[in-house]
């Protein structure tokens, strides 16, 4: 993984990794604890040149943390990475490239619409993916980076 990290996606180690764990269901928070949490969250980035690891689905806590990212005034990047199931990534095939050759400067166009039950989409304000096979269709670990050096 250190040397996908550094070599194909080209990042510096980070001085802090936070974990943003919470539910995948949907909920809404106030203003003002939305507002503190997205200036404590900015601030630990900022100040560590921390990256941000989630679910990385569109869904619950992980959908507010993409959401602040999104909002971001920050003038550097913010690497948010999020590590999701392959099987339960909605249009997960789309993310294939079939019979071309690995070539990292070319993004994937992602369509998060309407996920069927028992799928998430992808939060689109995340640097990056890690979407791990969980077993339901594939015996390997995919890396999906939505940025390149």
């Amino acid at each position: 993984m250190d040397r996908l990290l550094r070599e194909f996606w080209c990042l510096n180690p980070p001085g802090l990794l936070i974990s943003v764990i919470g539910g995948n269901k949907s909920f809404s928070v106030s203003g003002d604890i939305c507002q503190m949490f997205q200036h404590g969250l900015m601030n630990a980035v900022k100040s560590t040149n921390g990256w941000i690891i989630t679910s990385g689905q569109d869904e619950g806590v992980t959908k507010i943390v993409g959401d602040i990212v999104g909002r971001s005034t920050m003038t550097s990047k913010i690497y948010t990475i999020g590590v999701a199931r392959w099987g339960r990534t909605w249009n997960n095939e789309m993310l294939l490239r079939k019979n071309q050759k690995l070539n990292h400067d070319r993004l994937v166009d992602y369509s998060s619409l309407d996920p069927r039950d028992g799928t998430y989409s992808l939060e689109p304000n995340h640097s990056h993916f890690f979407l791990v096979d969980d077993g339901e269709s594939r015996d390997t670990i995919r890396a999906v980076s939505m940025t390149t050096c």
